[in-house]
């Protein structure tokens, strides 16, 4: 299988339309074909309430009138629109008008602070912004703190200030001709929640038309060379989540099928979902659950991150059927690196470069993981190994600075360096050992949280974990390693045996992470378990570490006595 991998990416070259256009391919032109008019486009699950629904002919239309109103209000190709909304549908509609018109699209997620809001406001620039009821509130304060933004548009808004959603797309014409720009044209300004320790806290990126036919090829691959048997895409990432965009919504609207947004609680299947794109904490909570059953049309599940134990894959094979693809989603970059399992089965979980891509790891010694040393920050490369250019890329660093320097941060830069730890198995084939705000650094190297946390799953009575470092005195070595659990009501809290018991799960699945080490640290590691009512995710469901490790309340936490790790620890077999 090995080799039929290595027949795709050699054979591989990009090709990206004169006249391509996000809008037009995922959308405008589906909307009136006889075959797809009618077919559904989104739905919208969401926890108790009735789904919400339209189709390809109801999505193009609305495009359409937002597309006029846009050009009513004075936008012109390049301006850029915010749009600040909880409703993923509308959301997504005033992006595909936004790419129609030749605009850049700014999606925000809806549950920024205030104070967040004001910063990128500022930064992009744009006079335009869209609200729903459910952020009026903080995105009105913001934008009163930004005077350039001079109109507000608001779904279910009864405010004077505030354009009526339904007013704006009144008497707008449902026909509308895509504005003509370049396929490298900019499209959407996103900010990376990854690489921070590369790039400057206020700096966006900006990725073209062009970036959606860069990412088809980690898409097809990751879900089992969609659309073969493709009749519904469910993912639990939203519009405004730059990996949920690129990664899945846009790429299976570009094949003419179904969207289904997931924004229940816990992740829930629907009986016509053919393939998946969700998170790997998402999937394990999801195979935990007894009481769902597998859809018998579920051919393929992508969980976009780069980690998953191996007791979880088995328990996904055992339950569905299923070996899951590991996708990596670099920000401003792509679908870099997937598994295609029914294609090239992985070895050890390791991930291929996406056909197209060319990367390589640059040596990183003061960046060890615990058990390894070979390993470096991966680096992508803007053209392939044929001299053609990633479409995929980010075309614009805004605001532009002299800081983008030798590192490969810059817009001409022929490398873009990522913050992901990985190492080089073969020329395209990686071991990936997380990004370094997903690690836990102790003396011996560093632990990825990720597998910590998909491990304390594995306790019936747990329902999410979070691992991190004991904050330390600067330079100190860290030698504790704090692992915050968060259980299920059912379980009373004032008995001792289970709690003991969890202790023992706890640092003896650690342990195994830890096994291969021959060395000894300076001082043995010690674990600290805790218990919290609740603990808080991003939108691709990583729990909020830095806020832990910048300022951990002891109060709020019921800890267990600290216990240095012993090999009696492991949990029976």
């Amino acid at each position: 299988m090995a080799d039929e991998y290595q027949k795709l990416y050699d054979n591989f070259r990009w090709h990206v339309p004169r006249d391509f256009n996000i809008a037009r391919s995922c959308c405008l032109d589906w909307a009136p074909g006889l075959g797809h008019s009618h077919q559904e486009a989104l739905r919208w699950q969401q926890p108790n309430r009735p789904n919400q629904s339209v189709s390809f002919a109801e999505l193009g239309a609305l495009v359409c009138q937002l597309s006029n109103g846009l050009s009513k209000l004075g936008v012109i190709p390049g301006d850029r629109v915010i749009v600040v909304m909880s409703r993923p549908i509308e959301a997504l509609a005033v992006m595909l008008a936004c790419w129609a018109s030749a605009a850049v699209a700014v999606p925000l997620s809806p549950t920024e602070s205030e104070d967040t809001l004001v910063v990128k406001l500022k930064h992009a620039r744009g006079r335009l912004a869209f609200i729903d009821q459910n952020t009026a509130q903080t995105s009105l304060a913001a934008i009163a703190r930004c005077p350039l933004i001079q109109q507000v548009v608001g779904f279910d808004v009864s405010l004077g200030s505030v354009m009526s959603w339904h007013g704006f797309i009144a008497r707008q014409s449902q026909q509308f001709q895509p504005t003509l720009a370049l396929p490298s044209a900019p499209a959407l300004m996103v900010w990376p929640e990854n690489n921070q320790h590369l790039f400057t806290p206020d700096t966006a990126l900006i990725l073209p038309q062009q970036a959606l036919i860069g990412n088809l090829p980690g898409f097809v691959a990751s879900h089992n060379w969609f659309p073969a048997q493709a009749t519904a895409l469910q993912t639990t990432l939203m519009p405004w989540v730059e990996a949920g965009l690129m990664a899945a919504i846009l790429p299976a609207l570009y094949f003419g099928r179904v969207v289904i947004f997931d924004q229940s609680t816990r992740l829930t299947l629907a009986s016509d979902a053919s393939h998946l794109s969700t998170t790997p904490i998402r999937w394990c909570r999801w195979l935990k659950s007894t009481n769902q059953t597998t859809p018998s049309s579920l051919a393929s599940v992508a969980l976009i991150g780069d980690q998953l134990s191996p007791a979880w894959r088995a328990a996904s094979v055992e339950r569905t059927g299923i070996s899951p693809n590991l996708a990596v989603y670099i920000p401003g970059c792509g679908l870099a690196l997937v598994q295609s399992n029914q294609k090239w089965p992985s070895v050890n979980d390791d991930l291929y470069l996406t056909p197209g891509f060319k990367a390589q790891t640059n040596p990183d010694p003061e960046s060890s993981v615990a058990g390894h040393s070979t390993m470096g920050f991966i680096s992508v490369a803007r053209m392939d190994a044929y001299g053609h250019t990633n479409p995929a890329q980010y075309v614009q660093a805004w605001p532009q600075k002299a800081s983008f320097d030798s590192q490969g941060l810059g817009a001409d830069a022929l490398w873009l360096t990522t913050d992901l730890l990985a190492e080089t198995i073969q020329h395209q084939r990686f071991r990936i050992f997380g990004r370094p705000d997903h690690m836990v650094p102790t003396a011996l190297g560093r632990l990825n949280a990720n597998q910590i946390e998909q491990r304390m799953l594995r306790i019936d009575e747990v329902l999410a974990a979070a691992a991190f470092a004991w904050p330390q005195k600067i330079n100190a070595l860290p030698n504790t390693i704090v692992v915050v659990l968060q259980l299920s009501p059912k379980t009373a809290t004032n008995q001792s045996t289970w709690r003991h018991e969890i202790g023992l799960k706890v640092r003896g699945f650690i342990l195994e992470l830890l096994s291969p080490l021959s060395a000894q640290p300076p001082k043995p590691l010690l674990i600290k378990i805790g218990f919290i009512d609740h603990i808080e995710y991003d939108q691709v469901d990583q729990p909020l570490r830095q806020a832990w490790n910048k300022r951990l309340r002891l109060a709020d936490i019921d800890f267990l006595p600290s216990a240095p790790l012993v090999s009696a620890s492991r949990p029976p077999r």
